[in-house]
């Protein structure tokens, strides 16, 4: 796990043209308008879709979850006003450890996420989105930030 990939996704678009890559620009401006950054405090810790063969391991959100969640509706929205699909799933905020690409050494993580479920990870404050393109390699996801927005007194 490298923690530079730790993320918390307000939307999947999957592959997207470049051409339409304005159009989510577009969306994410609506999506923070009026949007105060906010603190959010990490703890917990799980996979989904279970933690008996997890396909993702995460980290939950003890403080900012209803933010994040309102913050990710304004974005679903905006994104479905200019055409791109909704998500099916229901929206759950966490932050994204990483995937789980075999099953060694599998158990022996899951204990470790077990055994520090109830640890306090901290709080940092959210003062940005970011659209970020993935690359996916053998090694891991590669993360290039495309664009990003403050949200209102969230820095420069």
């Amino acid at each position: 796990m490298k923690p530079e990939n730790i993320h918390l996704t307000l939307k999947f678009l999957g592959e997207v043209p470049p051409a339409r890559e304005g159009a989510i620009r577009e969306a994410m401006a609506e999506a923070v308008a009026g949007t105060f950054s906010f603190p959010l405090r990490a703890g917990g810790r799980g996979g989904f879709p279970g933690e008996q063969s997890p396909r993702v391991l995460w980290v939950g959100l003890r403080a900012g979850g209803p933010e994040v969640a309102a913050l990710a509706a304004r974005l679903e929205r905006a994104c479905a006003a200019r055409g791109f699909p909704r998500e099916d799933r229901p929206f759950k905020a966490h932050l994204t450890l990483g995937r789980v690409r075999a099953p060694k050494g599998l158990e022996a993580t899951m204990r470790r996420l077990r055994a520090h479920a109830e640890e306090d990870l901290g709080e940092t404050a959210v003062e940005r989105i970011v659209l970020f393109e993935s690359t996916l390699h053998p090694a891991g996801a590669i993360y290039t930030r495309r664009h990003e927005l403050p949200l209102a007194g969230g820095g420069p």
